[in-house]
């Protein structure tokens, strides 16, 4: 299988980091970012101390680049600023991730209560819809025939 552009997920992200100027730190982490799947493009600026990274979003995370700059003894910079985009870099992809694994409710079907919610909520097989069993173990099941 062939991945095209609509399976791919793009971000594009920068680092300040310290210690970008050492041979040994750039080389290990340019044989990280050569040896990682999902990286995309990245470029690593000595002068302003910054490492920028183009990497698929299904294949790679900020968590991991982050974590693939304290091992290669690059720090990351603990101004307020750069603490605050990270954490925001780290917040949205989550959300991103989590959207792009999120499967809608089917239109005409109704929403599954989960398990253990109908006994939480006291609910008995009388007060439930007809096409809604509880189980002996007080899981709701829907019971919709014919839509599969």
């Amino acid at each position: 299988m062939t991945t095209t552009l609509h399976d791919l997920h793009p971000v594009t992200h920068s680092w300040h980091v310290g210690g970008l100027s050492d041979v040994e730190a750039r080389a290990a982490l340019t044989a990280w970012l050569q040896g990682t799947c999902g990286i995309l493009d990245s470029a690593l600026d000595v002068a302003h101390g910054t490492v920028k990274i183009s990497y698929d979003l299904w294949q790679v995370t900020a968590e991991q680049v982050e974590s693939a700059l304290s091992a290669s003894h690059l720090s990351l910079c603990a101004g307020f600023m750069d603490g605050l985009k990270r954490n925001w870099i780290l917040f949205t992809e989550k959300n991103e991730r989590d959207n792009l694994t999120f499967t809608p409710v089917l239109p005409n079907r109704p929403v599954p209560l989960g398990r253990m919610t109908a006994a939480k909520k006291g609910l008995v097989a009388g007060d439930m819809p007809d096409n809604v069993a509880i189980s002996s173990r007080n899981e709701v099941k829907w019971q919709t025939p014919g839509v599969y």
